[in-house]
C-alpha cells in the first residue's frame, strides 16, 4: 500500500511507485548482501531487515536485527507484511483468468458493480467517467480513481485500529474523499495515477467472475501450484508464527487490523516464497501464453501490474516496491544480471529504494 500520486512519470519516483528512474542517497561501506542489511538495522529506528539475493543459480538470502521489538530475530523464515507487491499476485489472477477466455481486459468494470459506484468514480467538471474504465485501465493505473489510501485514511486506522474494512468500503472512502485524477486513460503513454483503490477493485472483479473469495482464488491459482506454503491473506487466512511485528515511527502496529489492505496489499510471506513466485513469473511458468508476460511490462512506466524500475546508470529491473503500516518492501528482477532482489524491513519509515539500490550494486 503506498500513498499516490496524481501523475507519475519514468522520472518520478514516489516509493513503490515504479515506472521510474531511481539513485541512491546513501554511501553505507558495504562489501557483500549481509553488511548491506546490517547496515540499516545499525540505525536504531529500524528493528530489522531481511533480504534474499539471487543470481543465476546462486540464492543468497539472510536476516539482520528484530523481527520484533521483544527479541525476536529476524531470519530469512519469519514471514513479513509484502504490502503492494500483493498487486503482481492480484495481476496474475487477473490475466490468467484473460487467458482461459473468462474476462477481456478491454472490457468495462460497467458489469461488476452497482450502478450507483460506477457513476461516482471519476466525476470531473461535472461530467462522470466510470463507465469509461477498463480492466487493463485498473491493472495499469490509468483509471483516475481516487488512491484510497490518503494521509486522513491512515488518521482514521490510528484512531480505529482493529475496525474490520469491507473491500466495498475502501471504494466508497475514495470516491468520497478526493479529486479524481484525470478522465481514465487520457494520458501520455508513460504516465499513470497509482492507485491501490483499482487493485481493490481487481480483486472483486476476479471474486464475481470465478464465484470464491480472493484468497481462494489466489491459493488454488498460484501459492499451491507453486508450493508457497508460507504466503497467506492477513485478516482473511490464519497465519501461523513467526510473523514479524511491524513498525509505524515509534509504534508497534501489530495488533492493527489489515483488512483495509486486502487485494492490494495484503498478503504475507516469506523472502523465499517471494523468490519462488517471481522466478515462476519471470520465467512463464505462470501463464499459458508467453505474450501475456511481456504484456505485463511496460518500457518505461507501469505496467499490467508488474513495474518498471530503472537506476540512474540505466539498469532496468521489473517488479514492485511497498510500503505498508510497519514495512517496506521490494521484489524485483534484473535480466541484465540474470538477478533477483528480494527484501523487507519492519519500518514503515525505512529507506527500501536505497536498500535495492545497495543490494543491486553488489549483483556484478
Amino acid at each position: 500500500m503506498l500513498t499516490a500520486g496524481v501523475r507519475l512519470t519514468a522520472a518520478l519516483l514516489i516509493l513503490g511507485q515504479s515506472g521510474c528512474t531511481i539513485s541512491d542517497t546513501t554511501d553505507p561501506p558495504i562489501s557483500d548482501f549481509q553488511s548491506a542489511i546490517d547496515w540499516y538495522t545499525a540505525d536504531s529506528t529500524i528493528p530489522g531487515a531481511v533480504a534474499l539475493v539471487s543470481r543465476g543459480d546462486d540464492v543468497w538470502s539472510g536476516g539482520s536485527g528484530y523481527a520484533s521489538l521483544s527479541g525476536e530475530i529476524m531470519n530469512p523464515f519469519v514471514k513479513v507484511r509484502i504490502a503492494s507487491l500483493t498487486k503482481l499476485f492480484t495481476a496474475t489472477v487477473i490475466l490468467q483468468m484473460a487467458e482461459e477466455g473468462r474476462l477481456g481486459l478491454d472490457e468495462t468494470i460497467v458489469p461488476f458493480f452497482e450502478r450507483g459506484i460506477i457513476d461516482s468514480l471519476v466525476i470531473l467538471d461535472g461530467q462522470s467517467y466510470g463507465h469509461r474504465i477498463t480492466i487493463r485501465m485498473l491493472l495499469s493505473h490509468r483509471s483516475g480513481v481516487y488512491d484510497y489510501a490518503d494521509e486522513e485514511f491512515y488518521e482514521l486506522l490510528r484512531a480505529d485500529p482493529t475496525r474490520r474494512w469491507q473491500p466495498l468500503d475502501l471504494v466508497r472512502y475514495a470516491i468520497n474523499s478526493g479529486q479524481p485524477y484525470f478522465v481514465p486513460d487520457v494520458l501520455p503513454p508513460d504516465e499513470y495515477g497509482y492507485s491501490n483503490t483499482n487493485y481493490i477493485m481487481l480483486g472483486k472483479i476476479a471474486e464475481q467472475i470465478d464465484g470464491r473469495a480472493y484468497h481462494h482464488l489466489v491459493r488454488d491459482r498460484i501459492l499451491i501450484p507453486l508450493s508457497l506454503s508460507s504466503t497467506f491473506l492477513a485478516e482473511y487466512e490464519a497465519i501461523p508464527p513467526p510473523l514479524a511485528a511491524g513498525y509505524d515511527g515509534a509504534s508497534d502496529v501489530s495488533s492493527y487490523d489489515y483488512s483495509f489492505e486486502w487485494a492490494s496489499s495484503g498478503l504475507v510471506g516469506t523472502v523465499g516464497n517471494l523468490h519462488e513466485f517471481m522466478d515462476a513469473l519471470m520465467g512463464g511458468r505462470l501463464f499459458q501464453n508467453t505474450s501475456t508476460l511481456e504484456e505485463m511490462k511496460s518500457p518505461g512506466g507501469y505496467g499490467l501490474g508488474l513495474a518498471t524500475i530503472i537506476t540512474g546508470d540505466g539498469v532496468v529491473g521489473y517488479g514492485h516496491f511497498g510500503q505498508s503500516l510497519g514495512f517496506v518492501s521490494v521484489m524485483a528482477y534484473v535480466p541484465s544480471r540474470d538477478a533477483c532482489i528480494i527484501a523487507s524491513m519492519n519500518q514503515r519509515t525505512a529507506n527500501i529504494v536505497s536498500l535495492y539500490l545497495d543490494l543491486l550494486s553488489l549483483t556484478w
